[in-house]
């Protein structure tokens, strides 16, 4: 049997809940937000950050800036 890479569905719908439940002490969250794309952003955030050394120093803030406004776009209403 060949194993998937990825994680199964229960793990997107643990993460899902626990995104959905630090959500909702915020406000003018958009009804229509993918959790799991919010969920996997903020990994891919956490994954910019510790290969830092990896990447071009000259446009390594902007890269964490538009990585941050896109995760805060797909959360908040505009």
């Amino acid at each position: 049997m060949r194993q998937s890479f990825f994680p199964g569905q229960r793990h997107l719908e643990k993460e899902s809940a626990i995104t959905a439940g630090l959500l909702s002490y915020l406000e003018h969250v958009r009804a229509d937000v993918n959790l799991g794309l919010v969920a996997n952003l903020c990994k891919v955030l956490i994954i910019t950050v510790e290969s830092r050394v990896e990447l071009h120093e000259a446009v390594y803030e902007e890269t964490l800036r538009v990585q941050i406004e896109t995760i805060l776009d797909l959360i908040f209403e505009a």
